[in-house]
């Protein structure tokens, strides 16, 4: 393995938060304009629930939010018995839920070049012992620009609030 000295044109390219998007309506939330230059990005989520009991999402994309080509496998420990899921259209990291749950935790996209973007997070739902936890990656056609945050059936959002912090 061949380490590469500092770039110092890179160190003007700090941390940045965005502003929070409420997740009290809608079906999806996205977030655009992520500069090309970026190698990591975490999803943050507060508080974050739905109507209804169907997996929360993740999807990226370059220019267009992208729904195939994912590997995704995700393991949920809840009250009663342990739950796994594989998917293609997308990151899975939480379903089935239950209507009204709030789910607090961070999803870290991590760029392994060539638009590759590797994934890892652990999500815990606030009003129970239930947590998630996986891992997943996809292949861009270009630089990340954008992430939506949605749900495998239509839910609408009802409370709580998502952010990233790219770097």
């Amino acid at each position: 393995m061949t380490l590469t000295t500092v770039n110092p044109a890179l160190l003007s390219q700090p941390l940045t938060l965005g502003t929070a998007v409420p997740t009290t309506s809608g079906t999806s939330v996205d977030f655009t304009g992520i500069p090309s230059w970026v190698k990591r990005v975490t999803i943050i989520l507060n508080g974050v629930s739905t109507n209804s009991s169907n997996t929360f999402l993740v999807q990226i994309g370059s220019g267009s939010i992208v729904t195939t080509g994912y590997t995704t496998t995700q393991g949920q420990i809840t009250n009663s018995s342990p739950v796994a899921q594989a998917r293609t259209d997308a990151i899975a990291f939480w379903g089935p839920v239950a209507a009204g749950s709030a789910h607090y935790g961070n999803i870290l996209l991590t760029t392994v070049g060539s638009n590759i973007w590797v994934s890892s997070w652990s999500i815990g739902q606030g009003t129970s012992t239930c947590a998630s936890y996986g891992g997943g990656g996809v292949t861009l056609s270009g630089a990340l620009d954008r992430v939506r945050l949605t749900t495998g059936g239509g839910d609408v959002f009802d409370a709580g609030s998502f952010n990233v912090l790219y770097e």
